[in-house]
């Protein structure tokens, strides 16, 4: 992938820097923009509008067949199956909110366990393996959970795949999820974390849903959801949780941004560093490219906006957090802008 997506999303006429709220409209529309000739181009629509939604991008063999046993048709979404074996009589739902608590295609304890200590060899091996062939590399992206068009939080996904040029629906999150705020694509997995801090990840190549068992989950202050991201092949977690004045008594505890990584093989969080900044940006955005992390932060404080860009190097020895550049983006924004910001990394 050589290009820049905009998947979704909602809009609003702004009133002198204030979202109108009886403006707003949720699009389902994806747009691509190109680096090299700085120009867009209309793609595909999703089936749904969302916003907020979950994104993902990964590269895939040209003779993947993405899993399609698991995804859903029509007629399944028409006649959902409960855990008791009927039909529910519920009318059609694009994003089933009705039936939340049905069963869904997911594996048994056991296989997913299996799964989930094997870190998907085989995936991993067949992206390695995948060359250019005639010049077209193939891609997917994923959209799942999000809000809806009535700001209905979604648990519904779809995964656009380029060979084909389409969007098609993918099985739902798995039983009792979660609402989903954060995920990255690692070794062929899809990881999607929950506010319910549960973690699951969707395997692209076959498509379906593995409900990871981790535990115990870092500690974090519940107004700043864990922003999970993929650097050098390892999946990794940025949460905030109080932190102890040096011990010393009398000292008020202060909040930190802690930067965590998962181990594949045994499901155990450790703590990788800690991040320099002061965590004033509640919505701050993380992305994972290579060997970096790299991190924004923007907010309104004594009434500027502020903003941060960090980076930090897996691949340093004694890898840590350094400042790429200081307030000097947020001279031409709005104060929207650290509600609605993301970010993304593009090599030249």
């Amino acid at each position: 992938m050589e290009d820049v997506y905009v998947v979704g999303g909602c809009s609003s006429l702004s009133n002198f820097g204030r979202l109108d709220r009886s403006s707003f409209k949720t699009h389902k529309g994806v747009f691509a923009f190109s680096p090299l000739t700085k120009s867009w181009r209309k793609m595909p629509s999703m089936k749904y509008a969302r916003s907020v939604a979950i994104l993902g991008a990964c590269e895939v063999g040209p003779g993947s067949m993405l899993g399609g046993q698991g995804h859903q048709t029509r007629q399944d979404r028409r006649a959902p199956r409960t855990r008791l074996g009927g039909v529910s009589d519920v009318y059609e739902d694009p994003h089933r909110l009705s039936l939340r608590r049905q069963n869904r295609n997911t594996l048994d304890e056991n296989e997913l366990s299996s799964l989930s200590r094997k870190p998907n060899k085989f995936v991993r091996q067949k992206n390695e393996q995948s060359c250019l062939r005639g010049g077209f590399r193939r891609f997917v992206l994923i959209a799942v959970g999000g809000l809806g068009s009535w700001d209905e939080p979604l648990d519904s996904g779809e995964i656009y795949d380029s060979a084909s040029n389409k969007w098609i629906e993918i099985t739902q999150l798995p039983l009792d999820f979660g609402i989903a705020c954060s995920g990255a694509v690692c070794n062929g997995i899809f990881y999607v974390y929950s506010e319910n801090d549960r973690l699951a990840g969707y395997d692209i190549e076959r498509g379906y849903w593995i409900q990871i068992q981790i535990g115990p989950f870092p500690p974090r202050v519940h107004e700043y959801y864990p922003k999970v991201v993929s650097c050098n092949r390892q999946l990794f977690m940025l949460s905030v949780s109080w932190c102890e004045g040096d011990g010393q008594i009398g000292r008020r505890n202060k909040a930190v941004r802690k930067l965590w990584e998962l181990d594949l093989m045994y499901l155990k969080w450790k703590e990788v560093s800690v991040h320099p900044d002061a965590p004033m940006d509640w919505n701050a955005s993380f992305v994972g490219d290579r060997n970096m992390i790299f991190g924004v932060e923007m907010f309104k404080i004594f009434g500027q906006l502020l903003d941060f860009i960090t980076v930090w190097d897996a691949s340093a020895a004694g890898p840590s957090w350094r400042h790429v550049s200081m307030n000097r983006m947020a001279q031409e924004v709005d104060a929207s802008s650290c509600v609605t910001k993301t970010l993304v990394a593009v090599y030249l």
